[in-house]
C-alpha cells in the first residue's frame, strides 16, 4: 500500500497486468511510471469531466478541494477567490489551485476525509 494516495505513489507499487479505468482529462503520472517500469496495461476511457456554471454566492475564508478537477471547475466560473485559504486532498489538487491562482493553499496529509477536516480545523484555530 502506498504512503501517499495518489497515482503517481499507487504506479509505483503496482505489479501484472492493469486495467487504467478513468477520465479522458487525468494526469498521466500513472501511465508514464507503468511505461517506465516495464508494466503492462491498457487504459479505457470512461467519462469525461464537465463543469457547470454556477454564481459565486459571496466570499468564503476556506474553500475545500477533493481533486484538481473541483478547482478547474471553480476557477472557470469565478476569480473573486484570491483571498480565500484553499484546503487540497493532496499535491495534484494543490497545484491546480496554485495554478488558478490561490495563494494560501494547505494540503491534507492524507488523501482521505479525516485528514481534511483535521487541516480545516487546523487553519481554523
Amino acid at each position: 500500500m502506498p504512503e501517499i494516495y495518489d497515482g503517481k505513489h499507487l504506479a509505483e507499487k503496482l505489479t501484472g497486468r492493469i486495467l487504467l479505468v478513468r477520465a479522458l482529462d487525468v494526469s498521466d503520472d500513472m501511465k508514464k511510471i507503468l511505461d517506465g517500469r516495464g508494466i503492462s496495461f491498457n487504459t479505457v476511457h470512461v467519462y469525461k469531466t464537465s463543469y457547470v456554471k454556477f454564481l459565486t454566492p459571496g466570499f468564503f475564508d476556506i474553500i475545500i478541494f477533493t481533486s484538481a478537477s473541483t478547482v478547474r471547475g471553480f476557477a472557470e466560473n469565478t476569480n473573486e477567490f484570491r483571498n480565500s485559504t484553499a484546503v487540497c486532498i493532496g499535491e495534484q489538487t494543490a497545484i491546480e489551485a496554485r495554478n488558478a491562482g490561490f495563494y494560501d493553499i494547505k494540503i491534507a496529509k492524507r488523501a482521505d476525509i479525516n485528514s481534511i477536516f483535521e487541516t480545516v480545523l487546523s487553519v481554523v484555530d
